[in-house]
């Protein structure tokens, strides 16, 4: 007896089940449960709110970066949309927009002001923020009406919304439900494009995103200003559904309930905001709680909070989706054959700029020098790398390698020289300008993005050649569409290039450690680099892997790629490298061919000693 043949959905039908049984719930509940009037008021609260930890979720979940303070974009939101629009003689349904726009600038705004602030004194900020709301509303009491707050005079008129059937309670859950699908189907198209990869990449390792060229502070910008908007615009909902704008919705406490929902359902995913933000709103809707508990709602969000994080740090969807990659796994597992890389005949790098060798040099660093303190780390250097070449870099453990990659690639600034890329003054450029310019690199220490799949790492090192703004991915444009499919065509055939193809799909952080070096070249070279810097790409690996290595190699010097290679590795840096470099204490001591470095007396005396004369 034969098994049934597993039927395979088209990748769009897969994405809309999700969404779909969303709209049939809600369906449903406006049709049944929403025919009593209290049920119907629940169902907008849980709306709104799943609105609210979507947003929240772009920014804590996505991006990491934890807020207090968002409570306030609501109240903002609120007086906005539904008080001031209508006051200015427009319409009030104008009062949305306006209160995405406010929102998004406040939260802009505030965002310039800490994102160079990391963890615990980023979050401080926020929650600073929050704490200003009370003291606004007794400073500007004749605006904001003080802590009673502001009446809404003109609503807007829901009742001619479809399925509301003339009712204004009806059509005000039908409002938060298109509120609801219009932000989840935003937040979709945001994460799975050039813009959620930065935001994950951000999270993970800020770092590896600079040196891939995601410019993280204007990121981090954005992030906040997104959520803040749509936040903003749930405020309006709330404000209608009132009839009042209460600056009591701004406190502490209800920024914390917006982390709750999102923790317990699921940072980092979809479905999770909206799962916990109507689990906790209708399982506090219950009779039997409102009876028992509602003095103690605080007491009960802290146990969740502190329980629900405890014992399942990743969320509901978080432990979903965990099962749901192994068993994706094993069936690749099952269904997959040997993957070999590609050779340098069969591929051919793309490279940023041309190079020639009567252009300029690809990079010249003239008399470069790093201090720390009262500390030289490297001292008056001068190093020229030719088109096409594979430059060495060597030299005793703290001799500065890794600190001059760092000042080339634009992670560690300069005190004093000069830094010249292709031809440009390049000295005082950023980490991501560099990128853009065609400098990429590994390090010595991984910087992959363990939670992402393989492929979400090589795509985020197309991040400078994907020019798609947050508006374009935002609204899935055809050109947004366009490039991501040119991107993972490109990176597919990166992963091919170093033998991954079949561990696409894979988490990188499931690759065992000579793959993930492999991979991250991979990222490496998505930016089509004119200078690839490696820093001891064969550290740790089996001498297998090292001839594997070499290949490698050998195949993006034959693309005209320019390589700087810090390496341990002797046999593979003598075999592939046209120049080396000798560093000891920061200062180059010699330069020259592979065997002219290696008969060289001052390189022989740095590695091995030089024995004193015993008078």
């Amino acid at each position: 007896m034969s098994l049934p043949t597993r039927i395979h959905l088209p990748s769009w039908a897969t994405r809309a089940i999700a969404p779909a049984s969303l709209f049939l719930f809600l369906f449903w509940y406006l049709n049944g449960p929403g025919a009593q009037r209290s049920w119907l008021d629940l169902g907008v609260e849980a709306t709104y709110l799943a609105a609210i930890a979507l947003g929240v979720n772009l920014l804590t979940g996505y991006t990491g970066l934890l807020s207090l303070g968002h409570a306030g974009f609501f109240v903002v939101g609120g007086y906005v949309g539904a008080v001031w629009a209508p006051a200015w003689g427009v319409s009030p349904w104008f009062g949305l927009p306006a209160a995405f726009v406010a929102g998004a600038a406040m939260g802009a705004l505030l965002a310039l002001l800490c994102c160079h602030l990391r963890g615990f004194y980023l979050t401080v900020v926020t929650l600073a923020f929050g704490s200003l709301l009370p003291a606004l509303v007794v400073v500007l009491k004749s605006a904001l009406g003080g802590t009673s707050g502001r009446n809404v005079t003109k609503p807007i008129d829901v009742s001619i919304l479809p399925f509301a059937n003339g009712d204004s309670y009806r059509g005000l859950f039908v409002l938060s439900t298109i509120v609801l699908f219009a932000t989840l189907w935003l937040c979709r198209n945001l994460v799975h494009s050039r813009w959620g990869r930065a935001s994950m990449a951000i999270r993970e390792s800020e770092l590896a995103a600079s040196s891939s060229g995601v410019e993280t502070y204007l990121h981090k910008v954005s992030a906040f200003a997104l959520s803040a908007g749509i936040v903003s615009v749930a405020g309006v909902i709330a404000a209608e559904r009132f009839l009042l704008v209460s600056p009591s919705a701004g406190g502490q406490d209800q920024s914390f309930r917006y982390v709750i929902m999102i923790a317990l359902g699921g940072l980092g995913t979809l479905a999770g905001p909206i799962i916990g933000a109507f689990t906790l709103t209708f399982g506090f809707g219950l009779t039997w709680v409102q009876e028992h508990l509602v003095n103690q709602q605080n007491l009960v969000f802290g146990l969740l909070g502190l329980v629900g994080v405890a014992l399942a740090p990743e969320g509901t969807m978080g432990n979903v989706n965990k099962v749901l990659a192994k068993l994706r796994h094993r069936q690749r597992k099952d269904a997959s054959s040997p993957v070999t890389a590609v050779t340098a005949a069969a591929y051919t790098l793309p490279v940023r700029a041309a190079l020639t060798a009567s252009g300029p040099p690809a990079l010249e660093l003239s008399a470069v020098t790093k201090r720390f303190g009262g500390v030289v780390a490297v001292n008056d250097v001068d190093l020229i790398v030719e088109p096409g070449e594979v430059h060495g870099l060597i030299g005793p453990n703290g001799s500065g390698k890794t600190t001059l990659l760092n000042m080339i690639s634009g992670i560690t600034p300069v005190t004093s020289g000069r830094v010249m890329v292709m031809g440009h003054d390049d000295t005082h450029a950023s980490a991501p300008k560099r990128c853009g310019r065609g400098v990429s690199r590994t390090f010595q220490n991984l910087q992959l993005w363990k939670k992402m799949t393989v492929r979400d790492n090589v795509l985020v090192g197309c991040h400078r050649n994907l020019r798609v703004n947050t508006f374009q991915a935002a609204f899935g444009t055809h050109g947004a569409h366009k490039a991501e499919r040119a991107a993972v065509q490109r990176s597919d055939e990166l992963l091919a290039l170093v033998g991954l193809s079949a561990r696409a799909d894979d988490l990188a952080g499931a690759l065992p450690f000579a793959e993930q070096r492999r991979l991250e070249i991979a990222r490496a070279l998505a930016a089509s680099p004119s200078l690839l810097l490696l820093d001891e790409p064969a550290a740790g690996l089996h001498p297998s892997d090292v001839h594997r290595l070499l290949d490698l190699i050998g195949t993006i010097k034959a693309s005209g790629v320019s390589v700087i290679l810090v390496e341990h590795h002797m046999e593979l840096l003598m075999a592939v490298s046209d120049v080396i470099t000798v560093l000891e204490f920061g200062s180059v001591i010699a330069e020259g061919t592979p065997a002219e470095v290696q008969n060289n007396p001052a390189v022989v005396a740095a590695y091995l000693g030089v024995e004193e004369d015993v008078a």
